[in-house]
């Protein structure tokens, strides 16, 4: 018959899988922070990101360190304890390089000035066609001129909106001309909403101009009921009687009566 084996010879065994998972914890939790990085820059809705990355690097820790007090003597087993050490050094030294590799790499900020319009229409965005609707120059008033521009990264969306207030009689002039010129217009809301408005709908945008957060993100708010938001063109990258919308581009123009404000618009994703 085969002896059981106990005491030290088992816990031995129990403890050599402590140091891999140690390491194992430690490059899931740093890859889930360096997401988690992205994630808020991007505002993407990853909103269970942050409690799988803690857990993981609370877990990889944990584990490094309960290898470390299992194995007291570094004579019977030094191949483990060094590997529990190393599992809390990658998990350090890991965070370290991600965080290098985003400060290098990360998203570009959102550019607000209203003095950086046309080189961001001539130069910065990548697609003049989306962009033909936009005025040449601006008004020499520029306390009442806005703008946000984000050219996009990785998966989020490129974006360019430009506000302007203008006369009244020149306010139903733009209307009547971007009017005979849309595919679909709407009355106020978000992209969303656009999407499931009748079996012709295309999506639209959100209104970037309104609030932004501490970091200087703008917030994606739905359009003021006053707003005519007129689409221009919109299509899907991949096409197909039922576009999915997963990848695809609008632009237009939103309309305010009542502000007396138009808002140059346009969004690839």
């Amino acid at each position: 018959m085969k002896s059981k084996d106990t005491g030290v010879g088992a816990g031995k065994r129990k403890a050599s899988y402590l140091p891999i998972a140690s390491l194992g914890f430690a490059l899931l939790g740093c890859t889930l922070f360096f997401l988690l990085f992205l994630a808020f820059e991007l505002n993407h809705l990853f909103s269970v990101l942050p409690i799988f990355a803690v857990l993981s690097w609370i877990l990889s820790l944990l584990t490094g360190i309960i290898a470390l007090l299992r194995i007291k003597q570094q004579s019977t087993w030094p191949k483990g304890k060094k590997r529990a050490i190393a599992g809390i050094l990658i998990s350090i030294i890991f965070l370290g390089v991600c965080v290098y590799v985003y400060s290098v790499t990360g998203p570009p900020k959102v550019v607000t000035k209203v003095s950086m319009y046309h080189k961001i229409k001539n130069e910065l965005w990548h697609n003049p066609t989306l962009i033909k609707h936009f005025p040449e120059t601006l008004p020499s008033d520029s306390n009442n001129t806005h703008l946000s521009f984000f050219p996009g990264f990785l998966q989020g969306a490129a974006w360019f909106q430009l506000k302007l207030c203008v006369p009244e009689e020149e306010i139903n002039v733009l209307l009547a001309e971007f009017d005979s010129k849309k595919k679909v217009a709407y009355g106020g809301g978000g992209t969303w909403d656009h999407k499931r408005r009748g079996d012709n709908a295309l999506p639209a945008t959100s209104y970037l101009l309104g609030r932004s957060k501490d970091n200087g993100w703008p917030e994606f708010l739905d359009w003021p009921d006053d707003f005519t938001i007129i689409v221009l063109d919109a299509q899907d990258y991949l096409g197909g009687e039922n576009p999915s919308w997963n990848h695809g581009y609008s632009y237009g123009v939103s309309i305010s009566e009542k502000r007396k404000e138009i808002v140059y618009w346009v969004e690839d994703w």
